[in-house]
C-alpha cells in the first residue's frame, strides 16, 4: 500500500514538479533534492528517537510512522527527480564514453556504496554502538556531501 501510494506521488511529482525544479534550479539543484529530503528525514528520525522514551509503545508507533514516511518520500523522489537529474547529468559526458560511464556508475559505484554502508552498519552492530549513532553518522555524512556539492567552504 505504501509503495503504491508513494509511486503515485512519484508520478505526480514527475509529471508536474520535476520539470519546474530542473528549469528553476538546474540539473545540479535537482540532483540535490533527493539527498536533502533524505537528510531531513534522517534528522526527523534522529530527533524523534532522542526525544521519546525508548520503553513506550507510543515511541515505536511514532518511529515506525516516520520510517514509513521516509521510505515513501524516498520512493517518490528517487524515481521522479533523482533519476531524471541523473540521466541529464550524463549528457555532459562525451558521447564516446557515455555508455561506459553509465555502466561504471550503475554497475560499480552505486553497488559499492551500498556495500560500504552495509559494512558500516555491521561494524556499528558488532561494536555495540547505540542506534542513534548510526543516525548521527548518516546525518553528518549527508550534510557533508550536500556542502561539498554546493561548494560551500
Amino acid at each position: 500500500m505504501v509503495i503504491s501510494l508513494s509511486s503515485l506521488a512519484g508520478l505526480i511529482v514527475q509529471s508536474f514538479i520535476t520539470q519546474r525544479i530542473i528549469k528553476n534550479f538546474g540539473v545540479g539543484g535537482a540532483a540535490l533534492v533527493y539527498p536533502l529530503a533524505l537528510s531531513i528525514g534522517a534528522c526527523m528520525l534522529l530527533t524523534y528517537s532522542l526525544a521519546a522514551s525508548p520503553e513506550s509503545a507510543k515511541n515505536l508507533l511514532g518511529l515506525a510512522s516516520l520510517v514509513v514516511l521516509a521510505r515513501a518520500i524516498d520512493i517518490a523522489l528517487y524515481f521522479s527527480v533523482q533519476e531524471s537529474a541523473l540521466h541529464l547529468l550524463f549528457y555532459a559526458v562525451p558521447v564516446s564514453i557515455r555508455s561506459s560511464a553509465r555502466a561504471m556508475v550503475s554497475g560499480v559505484i552505486f553497488p559499492m556504496s551500498i556495500g560500504i554502508a552495509g559494512l558500516f552498519l555491521v561494524i556499528y552492530k558488532t561494536t555495540g554502538q547505540p542506534q542513534y549513532n548510526v543516525a548521527f553518522a548518516g546525518v553528518a555524512i549527508a550534510f557533508l556531501l550536500v556542502v561539498l556539492a554546493l561548494n560551500i567552504t
